[in-house]
């Protein structure tokens, strides 16, 4: 992994900051130097593909927040399609081995690659995504009649709870998305 700059006052101007103006850096041992106004994410400090991929898809869980169970099943998928991109390139790379070179550890690395994949997205598919807003609220408010006085208040209270209840239930959810991530193969 490239050692990173952090350059608090460029003397002279590059590709991201003028001069006097803040920036980090880094370069690879077979590539040109990189910049960035901002600390470098994970992904971005090394030159495997399929590291930058795990890396991304880790990156966006923990950057992710949901509203709905929409957004959930969207920020889920997004990560299942990129984590099924990267296992089919490892796949393709073992196919593309020698018989000698899949028996070797490059050979089995590539099998672990994909086997981890494997593994991440049957977590994230086994992620429960169901929650009913509306009987939540039903539940709640289903002794009172609509009739009564206090109905209305009792209903605000139950909404109320229930926002509070999918808040939580979004929340606990993408924390075990987060949690699935069997580690990073070699």
């Amino acid at each position: 992994m490239p050692r990173v700059h952090h350059v608090k006052a460029a003397r002279k101007a590059n590709p991201v900051a003028a001069v006097c103006e803040s920036y980090y850096h880094w370069s690879f041992r077979f590539g040109g130097k990189r910049y960035s106004k901002t600390p470098p994410l994970s992904s971005q400090l090394t030159q495997s593909s399929f590291k930058q991929g795990w890396r991304q898809v880790e990156e966006m869980l923990n950057a992710a927040t949901a509203d709905t169970i929409d957004g959930l099943e969207e920020i889920i998928t997004a990560a299942i399609e990129q984590l099924q991109e990267i296992s089919d390139e490892a796949a393709e790379s073992f196919e593309a081995m020698g018989e000698g070179l899949q028996q070797s550890q490059n050979g089995q690395n590539m099998e672990e690659r994909q086997s981890q994949c494997d593994e991440w997205i049957n977590e994230l598919e086994n992620i429960e995504k169901d929650f009913d807003y509306d009987q939540a609220i039903e539940d709640e408010i289903c002794d009172l009649d609509p009739e009564d006085d206090d109905y209305d208040d009792e209903r605000a209270q139950a909404e109320a709870k229930a926002d509070d209840d999918l808040e939580s239930y979004l929340e606990s959810a993408l924390d075990e998305a987060r949690d699935a991530n069997p580690g990073e193969p070699e």
